[in-house]
């Protein structure tokens, strides 16, 4: 009979044959994904005995990547399913493997590039404060634009995702992890799931300002994106102001239990947790099933998708443009001077196919991001550039008459109200047009949307 040693490796190995290969094309194979990948083996540490808690979030998650069509879910379903084995069959971990395995995936990614912005908008905004008590000259004359902070001779500095540093969090966050867990290994103690936390949110704080000193540093020397100075100077700015503080904290931590606890069982002891031998064995068959359905759901996502529609099942239509359906619930309005794209939201965890993400596919970049109100109503406007041709567009979300541009607001309300929602993309060749455009659409808005 196959030893459970060989058996849960059996599982764990098909687990990460799964993910590498009917996820092939979700990564993003970045800095992020190699660190992350190195750290992960010494991040599987027992922290208890074995355990089969992670089936109650396994479960809901295999069924709900039957029923939608999402790569997010089936990597989710996929990570925790492999969780799950491990502690069946090793011992209990922390939350340290499944944070990390958040982090390196483009979830992670998504998040912080679609609820940045605001963010972006406060450190730009700080950085300007910095930068006007700095000895320079005009100092009083830098504003900020957006995101965007003008010096007085007219040198425009743009705070985007790259040079927020938001790419270097998920590097900053994998190192906190390989922290607790290298303190875990020394001290002989497991961390707590409220020390974590704890960690997180001093890692994502600690990043915020090594970037905000980034950001001043650059712009008072006048040190150009994409020189090796540039890029030394953010290296110089997450490990002065991020990475070694951390480590000091998180060892000095060790000896408080509320960060970290003392382990109360002999991990290395192989004590049974089912005693009946038939219970064993229909163990290993329930994963084995677990297993199966995984792979089958991953077999037919990959070689047997569902064919696009030929009919529209809702249109979004409005005099004087041509609609196109094109696919995952995306409408496309056009004539020859305005370019409109909406996008059914079905679900509140939902991507909204932000244009901060899907410009970015189609070689855009964002020159100037900003809130402008139209007739009472907050939404986003931005200047695309793409080999010196330039793009003005606005967004927002969208139910009916009502407008916002907080992604959490629309999720909280589509949760708690089971009302639908919709983004709505707006773009032009000038300024003019897509403003004029936005405010015909903002003043009457559910003429323009079926409900």
């Amino acid at each position: 009979m196959i030893s459970r040693l060989s058996f849960s490796t059996f599982l764990l190995v098909g687990y990460t044959l799964i993910a590498m290969v009917f996820l092939s094309d979700y990564w993003v194979f970045d800095a992020a994904l190699v660190v992350g990948l190195a750290v992960f083996p010494f991040s599987l540490q027992h922290v208890g005995e074995r355990s089969r808690r992670y089936i109650f979030a396994f479960i809901p998650l295999l069924i709900a990547c039957f029923l939608m069509p999402s790569y997010t879910l089936f990597y989710l379903s996929i990570i925790t399913g492999f969780i799950c084995v491990f502690e069946t069959y090793n011992g209990k971990l922390s939350l340290i493997p499944i944070l990390l395995l958040v982090t390196i995936s483009p979830l992670f990614r998504y998040i912080t590039d679609v609820f940045s912005f605001d963010l972006r908008l406060v450190i730009t905004d700080m950085s300007v404060k910095i930068l006007r008590k700095a000895p320079l000259e005009g100092a009083s004359d830098i504003k900020a634009m957006g995101n965007i902070i003008r010096l007085p001779d007219q040198t425009e500095w743009l705070i985007d995702t790259a040079c927020m540093g938001l790419n270097m969090m998920a590097i900053s966050l994998i190192l906190t992890f390989f922290f607790i867990a290298y303190f875990q290994k020394k001290s002989y103690k497991a961390p707590t799931n409220q020390g974590i936390l704890c960690f997180t949110i001093g890692a994502l704080s600690l990043t915020l300002l090594s970037n905000l000193m980034r950001i001043v540093v650059v712009v008072s020397l006048k040190i150009l994106p994409h020189t090796s100075a540039h890029e030394m100077i953010g290296v110089l700015s997450l490990i002065v102001y991020t990475l070694i503080p951390l480590y000091f904290i998180i060892q000095k931590c060790t000896r408080y239990r509320f960060f970290f606890k003392e382990k109360t069982v002999h991990l290395h002891v192989k004590k049974e947790i089912f005693t009946r031998k038939w219970f064993v064995i229909n163990k290993n068959a329930v994963h084995l099933i677990f297993f199966l359905f995984v792979f089958g759901r991953g077999f037919y996502i990959n070689f047997y998708k569902k064919p696009e529609p030929n009919a529209v099942p809702m249109m979004v239509e409005r005099n004087g443009f041509e609609t196109t359906y094109l696919k995952d619930g995306v409408y496309q309005l056009k004539n020859d001077s305005v370019l409109i794209y909406v996008k059914n939201l079905p679900y509140f965890f939902t991507t909204e196919h932000s244009p901060m993400i899907c410009w970015k596919g189609s070689g855009y970049v964002f020159k100037q991001i900003e809130k402008t109100n139209i007739n009472g109503i907050l939404i986003y406007t931005g200047i695309l550039d793409k080999e010196n041709t330039q793009i003005y567009t606005a967004w927002w979300f969208q139910s009916g008459a009502f407008a916002t541009t907080d992604p959490l607001l629309w999720r909280y309300r589509m949760c708690s109200e089971g009302i639908t929602f919709r983004l709505v993309n707006i773009s032009a060749a000038n300024r003019e047009t897509m403003l004029t455009e936005t405010k015909k659409w903002l003043t009457d808005m559910s003429a323009f949307m079926l409900m």
